[in-house]
């Protein structure tokens, strides 16, 4: 599933994919604070192709497309589970986080209009991960080489000021890659810290021992305790993601490489036992988690070889139900709260490499009784323009909403992505462009 989603996106950008080497190659021979950068490339502003620049937007793309599974959806909103991760999410019409270069924390009170630097004065990037609550709490980690520890800066006020959590050491680890965050408010949160031990580290991790230790936090990010670790043969499955649904209750995706054995776990004694949660569909290709807009009310994305499965639940996940997707082939699912969402879904030769013309309008759907049945948007927002190809939505209301689209650009025989930012105040009708993603 991992190798089908890059292909794809690779496929939608109309690009040569690199390599099979060229990445590893890449990323040994960047700097240590930029290997793992994960987010966007450039500042909110005219910018050109320099050296530095060029070397930057490499790392970016190896660290969103190499280190962990896919995240198959985003949803944000208002609710319990804002899921802002990655490297860009609006948190509200105007309040909004992005990772730009060497993973630097940008943050816009304009609606992504102009872009301000607010990353921590100590930080140096490296397996990094971040967290956007709102838009006043996010967190961020940083992998400190020296200690062979992972440490947590957290801010409370918009990125104005940051506090650095102690050290959480992972000397028992080769090295750790792709740490996940999860804060369910601003004092509650866990921390997932995969690593591996032995073998040739990440170049070929299925001949590593991985281990996964989940932490968790009761103050904010300023202390975490371990609450549960597994430990897995090379090439088996892994802890990919970790959400709570409450205090007590959370989940965490078990991937699996090889397509085999069961893919999401349930704890309801706070991450310290987990048990294997029974759907109603395989769960064999299942590569993102939960989300859920309060303690009862979720939705489950499981991923299939062409096309996606919507499952819902309303009493905590202990019972899922299947949900019709429009289109044979789905792609931008976004909710924002247990009624309202959106997707972009169409045919394999819309969605695919064909769709590369101008003029083509984006398949675009939406709900709002949670899945139950899906409407066309009477859209003008176009597939494939000459600020790119969309590829995200990023919808905070019922009516205001963001589209981020692509552009790839050559750089030394690979590529780097250069993202604009696109808006709606209608729901999706309507589309307007803001500018370029820092």
């Amino acid at each position: 599933m991992d190798e089908l989603i890059r292909s794809r996106m690779h496929e939608a950008l109309d690009v040569e994919q690199p390599h099979g080497d060229l990445r590893a190659r890449v990323i040994s021979s960047l700097p240590a604070d930029v290997r793992h950068a994960h987010g966007f490339r450039g500042p909110g502003r005219e910018w050109t192709l320099g050296g530095v620049a060029v070397i930057l937007a490499v790392a970016v793309v190896a660290g969103l497309l190499y280190t962990r599974p896919p995240r198959a959806t985003i949803p944000s909103g208002s609710g319990l589970h804002a899921t802002a991760r990655g490297g860009f999410a609006m948190v509200t019409p105007s309040i909004g986080w992005a990772i730009g270069p060497a993973a630097h924390v940008f943050r816009t009170t304009d609606g992504g209009l102009r872009w301000r630097d607010v990353t921590p004065a100590d930080y140096s990037s490296n397996s990094i991960d971040t967290y956007f609550l709102d838009g006043n709490h996010a967190w961020l980690t940083q992998y400190v080489q020296s200690s062979s520890s992972t440490v947590v800066f957290g801010t409370n006020n918009g990125g104005a000021s940051w506090h650095r959590s102690l050290p959480i050491s992972t000397a028992d680890l080769h090295r750790t890659y792709g740490t996940v965050l999860f804060f369910i408010d601003p004092t509650h949160g866990w921390l997932l810290v995969p690593g591996l031990v032995g073998g040739s580290q990440l170049a070929d991790p299925s001949t590593s021992t991985q281990f996964e230790f989940l932490y968790r936090t009761t103050d904010g990010g300023a202390h975490w305790q371990q609450v549960s670790h597994t430990t897995s043969r090379p090439g088996a499955c892994v802890w990919g993601d970790v959400v709570f649904s409450s205090l007590t209750t959370g989940w965490i995706v078990n991937f699996c490489p090889s397509g085999s054995g069961p893919a999401l776990f349930v704890s309801h004694d706070g991450g310290v036992t987990w048990n294997v949660q029974s759907l109603p569909v395989p769960a064999t290709s299942l590569d993102s988690s939960p989300v859920f807009f309060d303690s009862q009310h979720g939705i489950l994305v499981v991923a299939g070889e062409s096309s996606m499965t919507l499952l819902a639940t309303s009493d905590g996940g202990r019972t899922w139900s299947v949900r019709p997707l429009p289109g044979t082939v789905q792609t931008g699912l976004n909710f924002v709260d247990e009624a309202h969402g959106w997707v972009i879904g169409g045919s394999s030769d819309q969605l695919s490499n064909g769709a590369t013309v101008s003029g083509v309008v984006v398949p675009l759907f939406r709900t709002d009784d949670g899945g139950n049945n899906w409407v066309a948007v009477r859209t003008d927002l176009l597939l494939v323009s000459t600020y790119g190809r969309v590829q995200a939505l990023d919808f905070v209301d019922p009516r205001n909403g963001f589209a981020i689209a692509f552009t790839a650009v050559p750089i030394y025989g690979s590529f780097a992505y250069q993202g604009a930012l696109l808006k709606t105040t209608d729901g999706g009708v309507t589309w307007a462009v803001v500018g370029q993603l820092p």
